[in-house]
């Protein structure tokens, strides 16, 4: 039995997800878990819930919670700063701690977002200092999907993978897959594709919010924008397809917490009045997993047509689980995915006549039929089974 130390100073968005499913897997494979998070009480909670008898074998620490928005790297500004190398420290530190309150020794560090690890100067020292052997999953490596500003000069400590050629990183992870080999062949180490997981918590249509949304419908075909809503999730272009969907079979459902500022709220309420008969704005956060999956599972359509996003979305393989088709932008991952596994339509950004037009497409009676999507295909990809196969297959790389 290994000790496997978990590492993440986040717990908003998918993050507390992310650790709650990590840590479960790590467990089912008989480890004990030394995980470091701002929410505690909340994995022990999920874990009794989900997985009690291997509840004695999680030890917990407590961290603050700590935003980092660093999905791109910035120009000699994140690079310039010693924020990486502050934190290879930090994480020290911490790991030192919980070991001297529980006694258990982390043989392997996992971080489950990595990418704050991995930026600034000095930071690569930071990490050869580190004494114990880790990886993580790397979820923004932006370079390989579009060129960096001055990449010439991006040399030695300032590569942004200089990191990953320490010598205790032995393997790491990325949620895209073509990302993955391109990462494998510039650090010469294995690079494994990391499913991006979810919550697979059964729908339950039963809930009052699911209800209201249902009677509002009237029997129209419901597309759904879920989750943060913000002009860079293409809120204003699913607008104005709505708009222009007046008088037709379809209803217009935007769900989540509004992070518009208030010059694009303004925008937002004063559109939605000029589409008011098929538009419906469930405001606030949604309030767990189990909320979230039972909208997706309401959806006849999943909108996420996002602006300047080339990254992964779990919000797919929510789609593929509940086999609804969905829209994404062209030109970057989630497009390749669509294609390939027939899950949807890449429209794009900004385009609301192509998004309409995709919807008629995807909402037709003879769609499923005549493209026969491969939900279960892709979703198999992206699913618990699959990160337990590739967490044991990191493990084995690093000699754990």
């Amino acid at each position: 039995m290994s000790v496997i130390a978990l590492v993440d100073w986040q717990s908003v968005g998918h993050h507390q997800m992310y650790l709650g499913l990590i840590t479960k897997a790590f467990l089912e494979q008989g480890h004990q878990v030394l995980a470091c998070s701002p929410k505690p009480e909340a994995l022990q909670e999920f874990i009794r819930r989900t997985i009690p008898q291997a509840e004695a074998n999680l030890v917990t620490q407590q961290l603050t919670e700590r935003h980092d928005n660093a999905a791109v790297i910035q120009p000699f500004r994140e690079e310039l700063t010693a924020k990486g190398a502050r934190r290879w420290e930090e994480t020290l530190n911490v790991l030192n701690a919980a070991t001297a309150r529980s006694g258990l020794v982390p043989d392997f560090v996992f971080f489950p977002k990595l990418d704050a690890w991995l930026q600034g100067i000095w930071t690569s020292a930071a990490a050869e200092r580190f004494p114990y052997p880790w990886s993580g999953i790397y979820f923004h490596p932006l370079h390989f999907r579009q060129p960096l500003a001055y990449m010439p000069l991006r040399r030695g400590w300032l590569e942004p993978d200089a990191v990953l050629r320490t010598s205790r990183c032995y393997a790491v992870a990325a949620l895209d897959e073509f990302v993955a080999v391109k990462l494998h062949r510039k650090i010469g180490k294995p690079v494994f594709h990391f499913p991006d997981i979810t919550d697979e918590s059964a729908p339950d249509l039963s809930l009052p919010v699911v209800q209201e949304i249902q009677r509002l419908a009237k029997g129209r075909k419901i597309v759904g924008l879920l989750g943060a809503l913000e002009d860079r999730k293409g809120i204003f272009t699913l607008l104005e397809a709505a708009k222009k969907a007046v008088g037709e079979s379809y209803f217009f459902l935007f769900a989540g917490e509004s992070v518009m500022g208030e010059s694009d709220m303004k925008k937002f309420i004063a559109g939605s009045k000029k589409a008011e008969e098929n538009c419906y704005f469930q405001p606030g956060r949604i309030a767990d997993e189990k909320a979230f999956n039972s909208l997706v599972a309401l959806c006849d359509v999943i909108f996420a047509v996002y602006k300047g996003y080339p990254f992964s979305s779990n919000l797919m393989t929510k789609a593929a689980l509940m086999r609804k088709p969905i829209l994404v932008a062209t030109g970057a991952l989630l497009e390749s995915r669509v294609l390939r596994y027939r899950t949807g339509l890449a429209v794009p950004e900004q385009d609301s006549d192509a998004v309409l037009a995709a919807i008629r497409t995807v909402s037709g009676a003879d769609y499923t039929q005549s493209v026969q999507p491969q939900y279960e295909t892709y979703f198999a990809q992206h699913s618990r089974e699959q990160l337990g196969h590739v967490l044991a297959g990191i493990l084995s790389a690093s000699g754990i």
